[in-house]
């Protein structure tokens, strides 16, 4: 790659490093609460959807064994699956938040929308969440204060 995209895409990449670790700006600060979301809804449907293969990655069955999930559980987990899709499908979240927040792409800059992508996910992520607490208690605790 060469020329202007890729002069974009770092010249964001140092901004973005350097304004937040001294002086953040609203536009910098806009932008790092907004790829934290991104990032932040990307860890968890990777940790709900199980793929990895890697023995230290956080799992499904790390929060709840497979014999006490329950029926809702597992259509919840279905259908984010379906929303998420893959790396490979253009449009879909987990290509968009694979592609265009963990990776240099020319695709990438300073103004992105992952709205689409997070609005896919967000409220069965919601669900998930809500349905593991209700059978298991988990996840409470005082962050959302």
């Amino acid at each position: 790659m060469e020329g202007k995209g890729a002069h974009l895409v770092a010249s964001y990449e140092i901004d973005m490093h350097e304004t937040l670790s001294e002086y953040p700006s609203p536009r910098a600060i806009l932008n790092a609460v907004t790829e934290s979301k991104v990032l932040h809804a990307r860890q968890l449907c990777e940790i709900f959807l199980s793929r990895s293969t890697e023995a230290d990655n956080v799992k499904l069955e790390h929060l709840i064994p497979a014999v006490d999930q329950s029926e809702r559980l597992k259509e919840l987990i279905a259908q984010l699956d379906r929303e998420y899709g893959n790396r490979k499908i253009d449009g879909s979240p987990c290509r968009v938040f694979n592609k265009m927040l963990l990776h240099p792409t020319t695709g990438r800059t300073d103004g992105y929308d992952y709205d689409s992508a997070l609005n896919r996910v967000r409220p069965i992520l919601k669900e998930i969440v809500a349905e593991i607490e209700s059978r298991m208690g988990l996840f409470r605790r005082g962050l959302r204060a």
